[in-house]
């Protein structure tokens, strides 16, 4: 056998071996999903904020860029709703206490098709931590939402926010969030004076509350 019928018969073998290019997101093809697969990983270990038909991407931001006191994953948008880690989906939920999530983390690691958490178009290390997830709306509803600190300690400034959300919504929906204005230079303790309390009050102490 010639050298260059060895040189074309050792091509063809690994072209044939080559698989067909990945598709990422952002690079302008479609991903395929379907209602039981709501997104497709990009990195192996994050959901894609990329929703399938049916199902609208709600993304929700809080700005600490004025303080920078928080770190990935120590916020955590709460509210109305219960959301699957594994599928990065939202369910509506009438009772929304701190332990009965688990809830969306907020994360400053950029966007999900760049391996983050964050909605598209954010910014890794700028202490605007973002989450970006999928939500099936089958009819009208109102949501209502505020942030925990990893404690889960209410740190929502404000009353409750609220999302109106119709039936069969789809795209991008952004939810407003919040800045946390700057802190002041003086730090300060506030405590009740158990003496002085109410007598109606009076089985209560530090051991039991």
């Amino acid at each position: 056998m010639k050298l260059q019928t060895l040189i074309i018969f050792a091509l063809s073998l690994v072209l044939a071996g080559c698989p067909d290019d990945p598709v990422v997101a952002g690079s302008g093809d479609t991903i395929q999903t379907d209602a039981t697969d709501i997104s497709t990983p990009q990195d192996g270990t994050t959901p894609s904020s990329i929703c399938a038909d049916g199902f609208v991407n709600l993304t929700f931001s809080v700005d600490d860029s004025a303080n920078k006191t928080y770190g990935d994953g120590e916020l955590l948008w709460t509210g109305s709703f219960a959301w699957d880690e594994e599928t990065n989906l939202l369910t509506y939920s009438t009772s929304w206490l701190p332990n009965e999530g688990p809830y969306p983390p907020l994360y400053d690691d950029g966007p999900r098709s760049e391996g983050g958490h964050e909605p598209e178009g954010s910014t890794a290390g700028d202490s605007i931590f973002g989450t970006s997830v999928c939500y099936k709306a089958e009819e009208d509803k109102l949501f209502a939402y505020g942030v925990l600190n990893d404690e889960l300690r209410w740190i929502w400034i404000g009353p409750n926010g609220q999302l109106d959300i119709p039936a069969a919504s789809e795209g991008v929906l952004n939810v407003p969030g919040m800045s946390i204005a700057k802190h002041g230079d003086l730090d300060f303790k506030v405590f009740l004076d158990l003496e002085s309390l109410h007598p109606d009050y009076s089985t209560i102490s530090l051991d039991t509350h």
